[in-house]
């Protein structure tokens, strides 16, 4: 490797806080800003040699990883590695000092930031994954740690990818052994890691990967929040959900932003449905339905060439280089700003933030309050309530196979066509329990739309008769809300008074499981207000762990044992 060596005497002779500032610190030691005799301020990344022999292994390898693939690594948006030296007993990486601090500090920060600069900074956060997934033809490097203490930025906000200390190589079919080896890493930082590693850390790296992770990006600088930094819940569960469940982040934080700039000029509102669009299809659960680089920066250059074109012609551009004209477009209001960093300040007070979902049908008129929902974290509620007993003895959390379950009716949760394609779905278990006699039963109901319920008689199952109703595939709220109705509907049509619904929409038909239980509760609990002396019992029966976690946690808030005080809450 044939490298810049620099000589310690370029650098300041003590060792302290004022010759060498610290600026960041890690498993890997430490980064530091000092002055280099020539080339002036540098960062200067010091790795530990030190303690076990292990240790002191691990510290090598990554030293030389990261000296390696920086060393190969020649681009505008990359962090320019200036060569490495050897000094009070580590080994150490010179670096171009970025003096602008890093993405997080920008997301966080009261920075007005227009989303034609977003989009600027995206364009050039892609166009550096690119060179590392391209630049070699024989080879796809990975950089497997995206996320935004990595991405660094200038005065002017020049963006440039830092921290090659975990990268991958993925050879090309048919290729001859690399004269660069490189090991598997394991080293992830799970908000921005996909499922498929977060499932499997022996898993090989891909360039999808980091796809996912550029996803995430998105999100949080169209946002100004960081990913998951409002759960509820441990970081265990959230990353189960992830790999299980195909949970995000907090996509209320996407609408609140959308609905913030539709005040704005109309070529804003279009970047940023590119860039929601984009956001969605890099953290596909399904890694091979990730577009890649390529595709991303094509379709990410669209808006901004419109962009440009519409500034020229109104000149704009001319009007902004000026202090005293510059009338920056931003996305983000104060108000919602100041809603950010309370949230990022303070998880245990939430601020909370009215909005209007999708109203459900007209013709089931069962739930007549407004549906105005209010923000609350990782498990968003749509309302606050106050404690109802009455209300609540008529609700049941069980983990069962909702076959043993002796109520009047249990839902199915099936397809338009009411016939169970064969498998291990709940309409194929409620069928095989029920027997022929639900099979013929459905085939003379002609299907259901989605959104809709028919009701049957149980057969051969312990409950009297089964409510089937087709769930939306995908996150399409207002059809989910109409399955539910419908199934209260077909209660009070027919006097029962038990229902069991298990889990509708999640596992094969995609809908995350903490929003699709949200849509569930709240639609429950909407209903109940108005009808809890019409029924015995409703039952949210799951079969599985994390479902059972992720209802008990929402249940607590939907309908709660205790009220919470300085908060306002709704009968």
């Amino acid at each position: 490797m044939d490298v810049t060596k620099h000589s310690a005497k370029d650098f300041p002779s003590q060792f302290n806080d004022e010759n060498f500032t610290l600026v960041g610190r890690g498993s890997f030691g430490e980064v530091r800003v000092c002055r280099h005799e020539s080339l002036g301020s540098v960062a200067l990344k010091l790795f530990y040699i030190t303690g076990d022999k292990e240790k002191i292994e691990k510290a090598k390898k990554e030293f030389e990883i990261e000296a390696k693939v920086l060393y190969r690594m020649n681009h505008p948006h990359i962090v320019k590695f200036l060569g490495v030296v050897s000094l009070f007993q580590m080994d150490g990486i010179v670096m171009e000092y970025m003096t602008g601090g890093n993405m997080e500090s920008l997301i966080k920060s009261d920075k007005e930031l227009p989303l034609h600069e977003r989009l600027r900074l995206l364009q050039e956060l892609a166009s550096a994954i690119k060179h590392i997934h391209t630049h070699d033809k024989k080879k796809a490097f990975i950089h497997s740690d995206i996320k935004p203490q990595n991405i660094l930025l200038s005065e002017n906000l020049e963006l440039k990818l830092a921290d090659f200390g975990s990268v991958n190589i993925k050879e090309s079919t048919g290729v001859g052994t690399s004269t660069l080896h490189i090991p598997h890493s394991t080293q992830h930082t799970w908000p921005y890691t996909a499922p498929e590693f977060l499932s499997n850390l022996s898993e090989k790296k891909t360039t999808a990967m980091d796809i996912y992770s550029y996803g995430i990006i998105i999100y949080e600088l169209l946002t100004r929040i960081a990913a998951y930094s409002d759960a509820l819940v441990p970081k265990d569960v959230a990353q189960c959900a992830i790999v299980a469940k195909c949970e995000r982040p907090n996509l209320q934080q996407i609408n609140q932003a959308e609905n913030d700039i539709k005040q704005d000029q109309k070529q804003d509102l279009q970047i940023f449905k590119t860039l929601r669009s984009m956001m969605i299809r890099c953290w596909d659960q399904e890694p091979t339905l990730r577009p890649n680089i390529t595709q991303v920066l094509e379709t990410l250059s669209v808006p901004m060439d419109k962009l440009e074109e519409a500034t020229s012609i109104l000149g704009i551009k001319d009007k902004q280089k000026s202090p005293e004209n510059k009338t920056p477009i931003t996305s983000v209001t104060k108000s919602h700003k100041k809603l950010n960093k309370t949230k990022l300040a303070q998880k245990s007070e939430p601020a909370y933030q009215q909005h209007k979902p999708t109203p459900v049908s007209k013709t089931v008129p069962y739930v007549s309050k407004p549906y105005a929902y209010q923000q609350n974290n990782f498990f968003p509620v749509y309302k606050l309530y106050v404690v109802n007993k009455s209300i609540n003895k008529k609700v049941k959390l069980v983990k069962a196979d909702i076959t043993t379950l002796k109520v009047d009716a249990i839902v199915s949760a099936t397809n338009t066509s009411l016939i169970p394609g064969g498998g291990n779905h709940v309409d194929d278990a409620i069928h095989k329990v029920a027997g022929e006699g639900l099979l013929q039963a459905c085939i003379k109901l002609s299907g259901c739309p989605v959104g809709e319920a028919k009701i049957t008689p149980g057969f051969n199952l312990l409950a009297k008769h089964v409510i089937h109703t087709v769930g939306p595939v995908g996150m399409v709220r207002d059809k989910l809300q109409s399955a539910y109705i419908h199934c209260l509907k077909l209660v009070l049509d027919h006097g029962l008074k038990s229902i069991a619904f298990p889990c509708i929409s999640t596992g094969m038909h995609a809908y995350p499981s903490s929003e699709a239980a949200k849509v569930a509760l709240f639609i429950v609990r909407e209903w109940l207000s108005e009808h809890h002396e019409s029924i015995d019992r409703i039952i949210f029966c799951v079969y599985n762990d994390l479902d059972y976690v992720i209802y008990e946690e929402l249940m607590k808030q939907y309908f709660p044992t205790k009220t919470e005080k300085g908060k306002f809450y709704s009968s």
